[in-house]
């Protein structure tokens, strides 16, 4: 029997603060079932992302069954700790990696939005993602691709039909994203009256 899992990968930011974590949740389908299984895409995951992110920042990967309820990590794998580098770019700022299996209809297809810091190094940003960006995040996909070993397959779930589907097609464009829940809080204000 198949497995269905979420990859809860987050990145530190700034704190240890559980609001300071920066998440994307890659779907995978195993034909294994067992915590093994688990623990190796959670590895695979964990080096790989880590290595692949511009900057050490802690990152925890977390694989969760998507059928069980309540859902307990299966597998959990740390790297770079008690590293809380802040980001050089607004948090808000990502770059949005678009997938399908076979035809982007709205049941086949997903987003993964990766923080500006993943891709690029410090300095400003230009108004549209470069083609280095694009190259970097191009590296991904294969990355996804290939973890968890023979008989697990980075993949689309859909909650509705209840199916996960393998990806076949992916793109990512020149346009920033806005994840407006990965911004900081407001620290301090500035505030006036005018007259009447």
């Amino acid at each position: 029997m198949a497995s269905t899992w979420l990859a809860q990968c987050s990145w530190a930011v700034g704190s240890s603060l559980p609001r300071d974590r920066m998440i994307i949740n890659p779907t995978f389908s195993s034909t294994a079932a067992d915590t093994a299984a688990a623990t190796t895409l959670a590895t695979d995951l964990a080096t790989n992302l880590d290595a692949w992110v511009v900057g050490a920042r802690e990152l925890t990967v977390k694989i969760y069954d998507l059928k069980a309820d309540p859902s307990y990590p299966l597998a959990t794998q740390v790297r770079s700790v008690g590293a809380y580098t802040e980001s050089p770019h607004p948090r808000e700022v990502a770059l949005c990696l678009s997938f399908y299996s076979g035809h982007p209809e709205p049941r086949s297809r997903g987003r993964l939005y990766l923080p500006a810091f993943a891709i690029a190094a410090g300095g400003s940003l230009s108004a549209r993602p470069t083609s280095t960006h694009m190259s970097k995040l191009a590296t991904l996909p294969p990355i996804l691709a290939a973890a968890g070993g023979a008989g697990c397959f980075w993949c689309v779930y859909s909650r509705r039909l209840d199916q996960m589907q393998t990806i076949t097609n992916w793109w990512v464009d020149d346009e920033w994203d806005t994840i407006r829940k990965r911004g900081l809080r407001a620290s301090s204000r500035v505030s006036g009256t005018t007259s009447a």
